[in-house]
């Protein structure tokens, strides 16, 4: 059996139909990529459980309505994000993530060699993320590659509330550590010596 290819699965007319009606996207359009093949992966005849995933995207070179395309996510973190980067329209030297329903951010990007079914639910809905990375202070940005407003008020209040807690973390100022955590203390020492020199010479 080899491993690490990501295929994107069509599905059944009963299948879409099901997958339709349990859309929570005011557009319920499917897009489905282009099979690959299945060798690559793994037999479908298999008793492997088939790791499917939806993912919601849009590609904003064709349209900015919400698209779903369903994964294997049996391959490794690294096969799966570049092939959702084809699939979205990103550039391969772009970041992009994951998060879920409960806006729980899925870090794919620190698990590259493992394989993106320890970290995916099979059979659940995940949403692409554009990660933006200041080059100066390494601070990450995280901006929907989906069209929120598209989705339904409830889901649409928790990952807008979990990408402000994201971004606003991501924000925070680092509390200085290693070296110059050692030279703030230094400073604060040598300011508090100056300033009993300076009462001890009043006093006298």
């Amino acid at each position: 059996m080899a491993s690490g290819a990501v295929v994107s699965s069509s599905i059944s007319s009963t299948a879409a139909r099901r997958l339709h009606n349990q859309s929570q996207l005011s557009n319920h359009s499917i897009s489905i990529g282009e099979s690959l093949n299945f060798t690559d992966s793994f037999s479908l005849s298999s008793s492997t459980i088939n790791p499917l995933i939806t993912i919601t995207y849009f590609n904003i070179s064709l349209s900015q309505e919400n698209q779903q395309l369903i994964l294997n996510s049996y391959s490794s973190c690294r096969r799966l994000i570049e092939h959702m980067k084809q699939i979205v329209g990103i550039q391969q030297d772009e970041t992009i993530d994951l998060i879920d329903n409960e806006g729980k951010l899925k870090e794919l990007g620190t698990h590259f060699d493992d394989y993106a079914s320890q970290f995916l639910t099979a059979r659940s809905t995940y949403y692409v993320l554009k990660v933006e990375v200041d080059s100066t202070t390494g601070e990450k940005r995280y901006i929907p590659n989906f069209n929120i407003d598209q989705l339904d008020q409830k889901l649409n209040t928790i990952l807008t509330n979990a990408l402000n807690t994201l971004n606003r973390s991501a924000s925070k100022p680092k509390r200085p550590t290693g070296t110059l955590r050692q030279n703030v203390v230094s400073q604060s020492l040598f300011n508090t010596t100056q300033s009993k020199t300076k009462r001890t010479s009043n006093k006298k």
